[in-house]
């Protein structure tokens, strides 16, 4: 029997948003995607922004291999661990330019990927994965 499922998630698990945050990425690049073409992900490193860094983070995406005067000047945005368990978004233009963009990105990422991970503990079998065009993704899984 199928039936819609609406799942709310919090970013909660370092291993998928790892996963996650790493997908977005070879996704943009693969696709020339400018937003993302020169990123990188680094582990527990200093969030930059501007010519100073402002905070350790454990994930960060770094715009690498720029020349560097544009170097000096990128802003990161990353992921810090809160006290609660949650990871939280790092930016200092969160709700504008790239970094939006890519946290929504990584929004669908993580949920997919949970949403994988909780069917296949379950013995689901996944037969197919979509992602539809206002966002919303379709998980086809069945046991047999």
């Amino acid at each position: 029997m199928s039936h819609l499922t609406t799942v709310k998630t919090m970013i909660n698990d370092a291993g998928v948003l790892e996963s996650a945050i790493k997908s977005v990425i070879q996704e943009s690049q693969e696709s020339k995607d400018i937003r993302l073409q020169h990123c990188k992900l680094e582990k527990n490193a200093p969030l930059r922004y501007w010519w100073t860094n402002i905070e350790n983070c454990d994930f960060v995406v770094r715009q690498g291999d720029l020349d560097n005067e544009r170097r000096s000047h990128s802003q990161d945005f990353g992921f810090v661990k809160s006290e609660s368990g949650e990871f939280e978004f790092v930016s200092f233009d969160e709700s504008r330019g790239v970094s939006g963009w890519f946290l929504q990105q990584i929004k669908l990422e993580y949920g997919k990927q949970k949403a994988i991970a909780s069917l296949k503990n379950q013995n689901f079998d996944i037969e197919k994965v979509e992602v539809l065009q206002d966002g919303q993704i379709r998980i086809l899984a069945g046991k047999w």
